[in-house]
């Protein structure tokens, strides 16, 4: 049997979550290379190249550098560029197995490529949105599903997405893409330097919102719930972590309330400060209007103890029903209430908090579900046809 594997991951080098897959089976012992085409000019900017490149270590990165041309004619002629580029490495590495996350252009590549044993994994709006909204979208992604060999999902209802277009069932499995609870576990140190930089008091409770400032998180109707949320008891304190494109509307927006005193927007930031940040917090408020399974920022504050708001749609109700609390979507009053029935009940807090990270520990942890994921890899590659 061949347990030291070579494999391709065709990710975005700039998202956490790809680190995170990407080391796990590089320290493991295989032969790992990731293939990404981001030019980091999202979300994780703060970053420089330099450093998103050592963090993949002992995993070997090959960034394909260039910014996206806007003109057709030239977007095609990037295109063709890619993706001789890419065949040149596929037939340097030779690899076993190829993995793509998310099932867009990462997934898309590999019907360019000489066929080989892979794994594709959905990341929620490639299928819940992107597939729907494009037929050109729809037609490539179904193309690149059909010739994968397994697709690993983190929800039901992902599933039942998949085959809904067409996939075959037999084929998809239900993997977590699991937290790591040792590293997001409750730090006093931290608790106490974030609350002390930033002028929190003891008394204060704080909320935080760890999602992207982007659309499909609706962030922004958590902040519609502050006012609601102040109105009642003005020792609330919020803090909106992250980065997006609608940031330099929400701060526009705080201050028009004036109400920048109780709100902070720390920005992007690391695992390090994700930590830190959740630790100095008190509860989590996600208000994003679709996931795939539960997302990362949820399980992560879990992880860390945190009591959970969150919208009730996606897989929610089944990992947070005694660790949080659900509202309707679109509802900021039903996130206010959630936050102040947890304000007044400083037990029910911590009730909620404990029973979020022991759920984490037993039903999402990080190096159990990357086993899974590694017992996949062998099995696949080992199959005798």
């Amino acid at each position: 049997m061949n347990n030291k594997l070579k494999i391709i991951f065709f990710a975005d080098a700039g998202v956490e979550h790809t680190v995170r897959w990407v080391r796990y089976f590089a320290n493991a012992g295989h032969e790992v290379h990731i293939i990404s085409w981001n030019d980091f000019s999202g979300g994780s900017a703060s970053y420089r190249s330099d450093d998103i490149k050592s963090s993949f270590y002992p995993a070997k990165l090959h960034i394909i550098e260039g910014v996206r041309p806007k003109s057709k004619f030239t977007y095609i002629l990037w295109v063709l560029s890619l993706v001789l580029t890419i065949r040149k490495l596929f037939k340097k590495i030779q690899p076993n197995l190829i993995h793509s996350h998310s099932v867009g252009a990462y997934a898309w590549i590999a019907l360019f490529l000489p066929r080989v044993k892979s794994v594709m994994t959905p990341w929620g709006t490639d299928v819940l949105i992107d597939m729907k909204e494009s037929s050109i979208n729809r037609f490539l992604t179904l193309r690149a599903l059909r010739r994968s060999t397994v697709i690993t999902v983190d929800a039901k209802h992902m599933e039942q997405e998949l085959v809904q277009f067409g996939v075959n069932q037999s084929k998809v499995k239900i993997i977590y893409f699991g937290t790591d609870t040792k590293y997001y576990s409750r730090s006093k140190i931290d608790r106490l330097r974030i609350r002390k930089k930033y002028d929190i008091k003891d008394e204060d409770v704080v909320v935080i919102s760890t999602r992207t400032l982007n659309p499909i998180h609706d962030v922004l109707l958590t902040l519609k719930s502050i006012p609601l949320v102040l109105k009642e008891n003005n020792n609330v304190k919020f803090i909106i972590a992250s980065d997006g494109v609608e940031r330099s509307q929400m701060e526009e927006y705080v201050a028009n309330l004036n109400l920048s005193d109780c709100v902070i927007f720390p920005g992007y930031m690391t695992m390090f400060e994700m930590v830190a940040f959740l630790s100095a917090s008190d509860i989590y408020v996600s208000s994003s209007k679709a996931d795939a399974g539960l997302s990362a920022s949820t399980a992560e504050a879990m992880s860390t103890g945190l009591p959970v708001i969150v919208s009730d749609n996606s897989d929610n109700e089944f990992w947070v029903k005694d660790s949080g609390i659900l509202f309707q979507d679109g509802d900021p009053q039903g996130i206010a209430d959630g936050i102040l029935s947890l304000v007044n009940n400083s037990n029910l807090m911590e009730k909620l908090g404990n029973n979020g990270r022991k759920r984490i520990s037993i039903d999402n942890d990080y190096e159990t579900e990357m086993s899974k994921v590694n017992n996949l890899y062998l099995s696949i590659v080992n199959k005798i046809e």
